[in-house]
C-alpha cells in the first residue's frame, strides 16, 4: 500500500506470481544486484569481484543445465532447478522464493566467516589467501528449499515422503522420522485400529481414543519395546503437543472426525483425556504404510511387523 496526503489518491501495488522461470531469474538476479552493489563508492577491489563472481554464479544456478558428453550436468543443480520450476508453476509468490535465497545466502555467508584464510590464526599479510572465498554451490540452495519445504518429489514421481539429505521438506513426515519409542507403539497402534475400522462394512461408531490404543498394545508379543502405561502416557502427551495425533470433532453429524485445534484438552483430567476423540494427523495408507515398509522408524523388527498388520 502507497500512501498520500491527497485524500483518495491512495494506491494499492499487487505482486502476483512470476510467468516463467526466465522472469523469476531476472527478478532474483536484480535484487541481489542492489544487495551485492552498494550505494556508495567500493573501495576494496576484493570485495567488488567477489560481489561480481557471486553474482555470476546465481546466474548460472538459474539457468537449466545442460547435459553433455565432455561435461554432464550437477545432479544438485539439476534437482534445484527442478524444484524451483515445480514450485513456480504449483503458484509460490515471489515473496517465498525470496526468503528461499535470503536463507541460502545466510548460510553462505556464515561459510565466508568462517572459511579458513579469515581465521584468526591466518596471515594477514598474505592478501592472496584473503581473497579466496567459498564458492556459491547449488547445495545452498538445495538446503534453504528443505528448509522452507519445496516442492520436491521422491525417486518416484510422488510428492509423499520425500527425503533429501535426510531430512524431509514436510515437518510432519520429519516429525515421524524423530519419533520415539514409546510414540512409534501408540502410532503403529492407532494405524492398526484405523485399518481394521476402514475395512468393515459397516459403521462402528467408535472413534479412535487412547483407551483403544492401550488396548492394542496388549496384543503385541514382542521382548522388545515394552513399556509401561507411565511411558505410554508421556508418549501421548508428546504426541499431542507436535501435532501427529489431535483430538477429532465431527463438525458435521455423523461424518468423519476433523482436525481440532482447541488445546484445552492440556486440562481435562485423565480419565476424559483417555477417552477423548482423537484423530491421526497422517494417511495410513499413503504415509504411514509406506513410512514402515522403508524403515523410517527406529523400531524393532518385531514391532515394525505388528504395525505393518491390522490383526
Amino acid at each position: 500500500r502507497i500512501k498520500s496526503r491527497a485524500e483518495g489518491t491512495t494506491k494499492f501495488v499487487h505482486f502476483g506470481p512470476c510467468q516463467s522461470m526466465s522472469d523469476l531469474s531476472l527478478l532474483i538476479l536484480d535484487k541481489a544486484r542492489r544487495c551485492l552493489t552498494p550505494a556508495r563508492k567500493i573501495e576494496n577491489e576484493t570485495d567488488d569481484k567477489s560481489a561480481s563472481h557471486l553474482q555470476t554464479q546465481l546466474q548460472w544456478l538459474l539457468t537449466h543445465p545442460v547435459t553433455t558428453d565432455e561435461s554432464p550436468a550437477d545432479p544438485v543443480h539439476e534437482r534445484v532447478f527442478q524444484v524451483l520450476q515445480r514450485s513456480l508453476r504449483l503458484g509460490y509468490n515471489v515473496r517465498w522464493f525470496c526468503r528461499v535465497f535470503y536463507v541460502a545466502f545466510s548460510a553462505y555467508r556464515h561459510d565466508c566467516y568462517c572459511h579458513e584464510p579469515w581465521n584468526e590464526n591466518s596471515d594477514a599479510s598474505n592478501t592472496e589467501s584473503l581473497q579466496v572465498l567459498p564458492l556459491f554451490k547449488p547445495q545452498y540452495i538445495l538446503d534453504a528449499l528443505v528448509a522452507m519445504g519445496g516442492a520436491f518429489l521422491n525417486e518416484s514421481a510422488q510428492r509423499d515422503l520425500v527425503i533429501v539429505n535426510d531430512i524431509s521438506p514436510d515437518p510432519r513426515i520429519q516429525a515421524l522420522r524423530d519419533l520415539t519409542g514409546p510414540q512409534i507403539v501408540l502410532v503403529f497402534a492407532a494405524r492398526r485400529i484405523l485399518a481394521r475400522d476402514t475395512q468393515r462394512e459397516t459403521e462402528t461408531g467408535v472413534a479412535l481414543t487412547l483407551d483403544r490404543m492401550l488396548d492394542e498394545y496388549k496384543l503385541y508379543r514382542g521382548n522388545t519395546n515394552r513399556y509401561e502405561p507411565a511411558v505410554l502416557w508421556k508418549a501421548f502427551h508428546a504426541l499431542m503437543d507436535i501435532g501427529i495425533i489431535r483430538p477429532g470433532v465431527d463438525h458435521s453429524g455423523r461424518a468423519p472426525l476433523q482436525y481440532e485445534h482447541d488445546d484445552s484438552f492440556t486440562e481435562m483430567a485423565p480419565t476424559v483425556l483417555a477417552r477423548l476423540p482423537l484423530h491421526l494427523n497422517v494417511d495410513i495408507q499413503r504415509e504411514l504404510k509406506i513410512a514402515i515398509q522403508k524403515n523410517f522408524f527406529d523400531c524393532s523388527t518385531a514391532l515394525r511387523e505388528w504395525g505393518k498388520k491390522s490383526n
